[in-house]
């Protein structure tokens, strides 16, 4: 229906887009799982929630509920879910997390943040565990030494994520820029290629 000029079909199915997102009915889905995966703290639950609004349906995810529930509180209920309820799933592959769920799929969207942006929203969520605050103060003018490290740290762990994304691109991937996003930095997605466990979470 997405891709259809048919505007009957865009009327009919108006109970789709009524904010409430659903599950597939669970029938096999076949080569159309995709997967969406960023480094942490790029965008990932933001552009979710629009993929979310564009079809309807909920996307998933395969990180632990160990450290998701926040996202389900947040109305991300696709938590935890990767089978063929969904169609699309998030995950930060290809970084190694505990108890992630083993995902494959048939294409990938990648979404990139500015790392200026990254370092101190990471730094965010890994002190306070909380997807939506940030501490009263700036890292680098309490703590200059941490912040430094942190800096550092994951400038080389970014560099090491983005080579593997990039040594999967193809001659057919896609960089698409959302610049009429009302946001500060811009959002790219890309299609990765398709091979035997490419977005297989190790």
């Amino acid at each position: 229906m997405l891709r259809s000029k048919d505007e009957k079909l865009w009327e009919d199915a108006q109970w789709i887009y009524d904010g409430d997102f659903r599950f597939l009915d669970g029938q096999d889905i076949g080569a159309h799982h995709v997967g969406f995966t960023s480094f942490p703290r790029s965008g990932n639950s933001f552009m979710r929630r629009i993929l979310e609004q564009i079809s309807g349906v909920t996307t998933g995810g395969t990180m632990s509920l160990h450290t998701s529930t926040s996202l389900q509180i947040q109305g991300l209920k696709g938590e935890w879910v990767f089978d063929d309820r969904v169609w699309i799933t998030k995950t930060h592959h290809p970084f190694i997390i505990p108890n992630l769920a083993p995902y494959s799929s048939n294409k990938v969207l990648f979404c990139v943040r500015n790392p200026m942006d990254v370092f101190p929203s990471y730094a965010s969520l890994a002190n306070t565990m909380n997807h939506g605050v940030k501490p009263d103060y700036d890292y680098e003018e309490r703590y200059p030494e941490w912040w430094d490290w942190w800096v550092r740290f994951h400038t080389d762990v970014m560099k090491q994520f983005f080579n593997v994304i990039l040594n999967h691109c193809t001659k057919e991937s896609k960089c698409l820029p959302f610049p009429g996003l009302n946001i500060n930095t811009p959002i790219f997605i890309f299609t990765l290629r398709t091979q035997p466990n490419l977005h297989r979470a190790l």
